[in-house]
């Protein structure tokens, strides 16, 4: 409330005016006046001011304290206009600019009416909402903030409690490892004093037979001197070696006594060690599961499937539905179990097949139905009805039930789907289990015969007793780790050893072939880590990669057997326990942080060991989202161009590192074979081993140390661009490539030798030249004009005189060479026409243009008609060597005590194409010189291995220093 008025009343000022018509009127409330039009912007409780501008003239002394008016008000409000009397409470006059300008307090006279509340409260809500509104505004700012700094203690409390738990892990391995050692010392130590005994009583037996030797050849006068001194002999020997071998049996004790006592302390450690996995392990298992949980669409139910791989971001698949709708069960969440399940109840209700996924919005992702999919979602309706006794959803396994049969051939085989004519072991593995459980469920004896018809379809054309213990498919031999792990966990080891299969000899063969050990890259490290490829690790190029699911599978094969030998055989379950014990740590070391934001760092596990690689049964593993961006830029078809982004929090620049990874053809006969890569003598040897595999090997290597170490840039965006083409004009190379990169401020071209820094380079121009004589008779040449005689002499003239210019202070003198010449059609021809082929490489002052003038000049005196046609052209380059960047590479090879030097580039590089589109460009690289494109082209080893760590602190001082 403010502005009061000279009679003391106080009013609500508002920031916007209304606008107010009014006329006067006696008592009888006939009008007196015409109207009048003024506004209003201060209103009190039954009251308000009106401002009224240029009063018509002769009225201003009619309106009065106590005079009574008509009110006629809009209120924004209201559809109609309010209408009320008031009486004039007071009155002041302000002269103006060529006006009179009059305030008038107005009481209204019915105070508690409609309108008057109407007012008062509309002015009272219109001065507060500002206030509210700010006051709105900061409190959500201070609950997003505390909401943020909330996640970000959760984000970091996920992240140290997974480093602690991955770091107790690496320690109770280590101490595995060490206590295993012992054992093995302890054991080396005990067969040592095994051995030493039986040395003992063997040289204990002879010295007794030395001794009654002894003995008698006393008795023996004529020999006693001489045979009895060698008989001491011998005895003082073998009593010699007794006391040497129970002086190392009494050290052996000790080494023995201190072993155990090593040993005890390390059990110790590991104790509790293991103790404090068992403490956080819970947490861990209940992170994953919030995973899950804050992925799940609220409207629809379902759950997303992958994170990390932008071509899955929105995907939900039906078997992780189904996968997901399970663990909700496990962990008595059941109304997100219905959530998905309502889902795919509602799908069959419109009509539609389940297919194979979906986006989280309810649209259909992949319009493929699968049997065994269909399979999965059963299970996981059946196991809900199963745990909750609710039967809501048996409708649901119906329809799938329904399905299944419909796919089942005469022999008991569920085909993969509709309109497909292949099967697969696996999907008959889920459509048994499905019809297991439905019998478990619902007591229907059909269901149960069904799976019995399954089982002797699997027997047939699964089981085959052959080479391969599991069939993929019928007549499909191929290794598919999960259809082995699913035999045990689906059927059970006795059931197929009913079938006549070896269950032990059914995961020994998955041992054998699938098991792969291979390298995971952690934020911070590079650990190895044991588990199951996708398929014979051997039949793919890729090398081994651990898929976690079929890893997890497989433990749980081996728990069930063990389970199963608990009763048989306790050697053998333990086996199978420790197996499962083994690989479930070796799973364990493989849990990351979630890398969105929307993860909260939790725990989780990636799909694969690695991303985007084959798996061997037609598809690849997703894309992480582990640090790096990567896009594959194809101009024309087998010409990859492959960026790798390392984005930083700022953004302040864009830094682009480019080699290339194109070579020339391998002529002529090498000394080793040219793609073998072949290490000899400290020289790696193959066709672009300097020309340009080494810097692009060097990038690789850049990339993996940074990521390793934890290394996220803080101002400059790290862009590396691996790009084809370089060794034939770059058309669809670097050309294309740097207009699809938008806002690269800085370029390093990698392309050099020995560390040199290459700040300027010669300009070339290749250009054809065409002349045309006359033909005639070779009997005759005066009658013709031979374009070849003419050309030789123009070319002679051009080589003699030279280009016009002045040597550059780092590239020299500009350059001519003739590099091809035909003409001619026969010898006893007159050559009518002659072509010839120039490489000239040029230095400023000289352009294409002095340079085209300065040959027309020459060749219109010794040419009779020419044509010049210009196919390619690049100006000469000159880069400032006091740029930052380059300063800053000086400082860092400095460091190492390598002598920076600058240099030119005779021949051409592609720096000129990132000069062409305004980005500053210097060439650097680490090859071997004298080297490229010969024959036996090689690298020296150690300056790789220098490069990596040249290149690694070149990136990470520019970050700090930009």
């Amino acid at each position: 409330m403010e502005d009061a008025a000279p009679n003391k009343r106080r009013y609500i000022r508002i920031n916007s005016v209304l606008p107010v018509e009014f006329y006067l009127i006696n008592e009888s409330r006939k009008q007196t006046t015409p109207y009048f039009q003024g506004f209003t912007h201060n209103i009190g409780k039954g009251g308000l001011c009106i401002d009224v501008n240029d009063l018509w003239w002769g009225f201003g002394g009619r309106i009065n304290p106590g005079t009574r008016i008509l009110l006629n008000i809009e209120l924004p409000f209201r559809k109609e206009s309010g209408i009320d009397y008031g009486r004039i409470v007071w009155k002041e006059s302000v002269r103006k600019s060529g006006f009179v300008q009059y305030r008038i307090g107005v009481e209204l006279e019915s105070k508690s009416s409609g309108f008057a509340k109407s007012l008062f409260w509309y002015a009272a809500v219109k001065r507060a909402v500002p206030y509210f509104v700010s006051l709105f505004i900061i409190g959500m700012f201070v609950v997003s903030f505390n909401t943020w700094i909330a996640k970000e203690n959760l984000r970091k409390q996920n992240q140290k409690l997974l480093s602690s738990y991955q770091r107790f892990l690496d320690k109770s391995e280590a101490l595995r490892r060490n206590i295993e050692r012992e054992k093995g010392f302890e054991e080396f130590l005990k067969q040592r004093q095994q051995q030493i005994a039986a040395r003992s009583r063997e040289l204990e037996d002879k010295l007794s037979l030395w001794k009654k030797k002894y003995a008698v050849s006393v008795k023996e006068a004529n020999e006693a001197g001489n045979m009895s001194g060698r008989t001491q002999d011998v005895i003082q020997k073998l009593n010699k070696e007794i006391h040497f071998l129970e002086a190392e049996n009494t050290q052996l004790k000790q080494k023995i006594s201190q072993s155990k006592g090593t040993a005890k302390v390390l059990k110790d450690a590991l104790q509790n060690t293991n103790r404090k996995i068992l403490q956080i392990s819970p947490k861990i298992i209940e992170g994953m599961y919030l995973w899950i949980k804050n992925r799940q669409d609220l409207r629809t139910g379902l759950v997303l499937s992958y994170e990390g791989d932008k071509n899955l971001r929105r995907v939900a698949f039906s078997y992780d539905e189904a996968l997901s709708a399970i663990v909700f069960v496990a962990f008595c969440d059941n109304q997100r179990a219905r959530m998905i399940l309502d889902f795919y109840a509602g799908i069959i209700k419109e009509g539609q097949p389940i297919y194979n996924a979906y986006y989280t919005n309810r649209g259909v992702y992949e319009y493929t139905v699968h049997s065994g999919v269909n399979a999965w979602v059963g299970l996981a309706a059946l196991y809900y009805t199963k745990y909750t006794k609710d039967l809501r959803y048996m409708p649901l396994a119906e329809y799938i039930g329904n399905f299944l049969l419909k796919m089942t051939d005469k022999e008991g085989g569920v085909i993969g789907g509709p309109n497909v004519k292949w099967y697969s072991t696996e999907h008959n593995l889920d459509s048994y289990a499905f019809f297991k459980l439905f019998y478990e469920v619902s007591g229907g004896k059909k269901y149960l015969e069904e799976a019995d018809r399954i089982k002797e379809w699997l027997d047939k054309y699964a089981y085959t007793d052959t080479s391969v213990p599991v069939n993929r498919g019928k007549g499909d031999a191929t290794i598919a780790t999960d259809t082995y792990a699913w035999s045990i966990t689906a059927l059970g080891p006795e059931t197929l050893k009913g079938l006549g299969m070896d269950p032990d000899g059914i995961l020994d063969f998955s041992i054998k072939n699938c098991e792969v050990k291979v390298p995971f890259h952690r934020r911070n490290m590079t650990i190895e880590v044991e588990g199951f490829d996708f398929a014979k690790a051997r039949n793919i190029a890729r090398g081994g990669v651990i898929s976690c699911e079929w890893t997890a599978q497989m433990i749980l094969a081996f728990e069930i057997m063990a389970d199963y030998y608990r009763d048989k055989d306790i050697a053998k379950s333990q086996e199978y326990f420790n197996k499962a014990f083994f690989y479930a740590n070796e799973l364990e070391k493989m849990i990351i942080n979630s890398p969105s934001p929307a993860g909260k760092k939790d725990p989780t596990l990636p799909y694969a060991s690695e991303a985007n690689v084959d798996t061997g049964h037609g598809w690849r593993t997703p894309i992480t989202a582990l640090g790096l961006k990567t896009k594959i830029y194809e101009f024309k078809k087998n010409r990859p161009n492959v960026v790798v982004k390392i984005l930083s929090r700022r953004h302040r620049k864009r830094i682009l590192f480019t080699p290339h990874i194109d070579t020339v053809p391998a002529t002529g006969r090498w000394r080793y074979h040219p793609l073998s890569g072949k290490i000899v003598n400290g020289r790696i040897y193959g066709r672009g081993a300097t020309d340009c595999k080494s810097n692009a090997g060097v990038s690789l290597a850049v990339i993996k140390e940074l990521l390793d170490s934890g290394f996220r840039p803080q101002n400059i965006d790290i862009v590396f661009a691996f790009t084809a083409d370089e060794e034939t004009g770059s058309e669809w190379g670097i050309k294309p490539l740097i207009k699809k990169l938008k806002g690269i401020d800085y370029g390093v071209v990698l392309d050099a030798d020995e560390f040199d820094i290459i700040v300027a380079q010669k300009g070339l121009l290749h250009l054809r030249v065409e002349v045309f004589g006359k033909e005639a008779h070779g009997a005759f040449p005066e009658r013709g004009i031979n374009a070849i005689e003419k050309s030789i002499y123009a070319l002679s003239r051009l080589l003699k005189t030279k280009l016009p210019c002045k040597p550059h202070p780092l590239l020299k003198s500009p350059t001519i060479n003739v590099g091809t010449f035909h003409g001619g059609d026969k010898v006893n021809i007159v050559a009518g026409y002659a072509a010839f082929e120039l490489d000239i490489r040029f230095v400023p002052p000289l352009t294409k243009e002095t340079i085209a003038r300065h040959l027309r000049r020459l060749f219109s005196k010794s040419l009779p008609k020419y044509k010049i046609t210009i196919s390619a052209h690049q100006e000469p380059i000159e880069i400032n060597k006091n740029s930052f960047f380059i300063k800053t590479l000086k400082s860092v090879l400095k460091s190492y005590g390598i002598k920076p030097v600058l240099k030119p580039s005779f021949g051409a590089t592609v720096i000129n194409f990132l000069k062409d589109e305004g980005i500053e460009t210097f060439a650097f690289g680490f090859g071997t010189k004298g080297c490229a494109h010969t024959k036996n082209e090689y690298v020296a080893a150690i300056n790789l291995t220098r490069a990596v760590e040249v290149l690694r602190d070149y990136i990470v001082a520019l970050d700090r220093r930009l």
